[in-house]
């Protein structure tokens, strides 16, 4: 008999830089900002259109990043500005801050 595979990995407890329990009050870590993506989205995706949806968006990045490697070897062409950010993170909201002016 076939089973069908889920539509996303399973849950596998690792060990990470923080405890299910940080995330209740937020934990805030160090990041680069690459840009943004625009993407359609139904109201209320389904949790497979979500992966779907964080999968375009990371190809997106990585093509955006392959890029800018390519401008910078290019001696007049401008590479695109990247910021450093803070990303907060808790059960609640994901938000990213301006690392300098919060």
């Amino acid at each position: 008999i076939r089973r069908a595979l889920p539509p996303f990995p399973t849950f596998v407890d690792v060990p990470g830089p923080c405890d299910p329990e940080d995330l209740i009050d937020g934990i805030i870590f160090a990041a680069t900002y690459l840009g943004c993506t625009h993407l359609l989205s139904e109201r209320t995706p389904t949790k497979s259109a979500r992966m779907q949806q964080a999968q375009e968006a990371m190809s997106r990045v990585r093509a955006a990043q392959k890029q800018a490697k390519n401008r910078k070897k290019s001696p007049d062409s401008e590479t695109p500005s990247t910021a450093e950010v803070d990303l907060f993170m808790s059960t609640q909201r994901i938000k990213v801050l301006n690392a300098d002016t919060q």
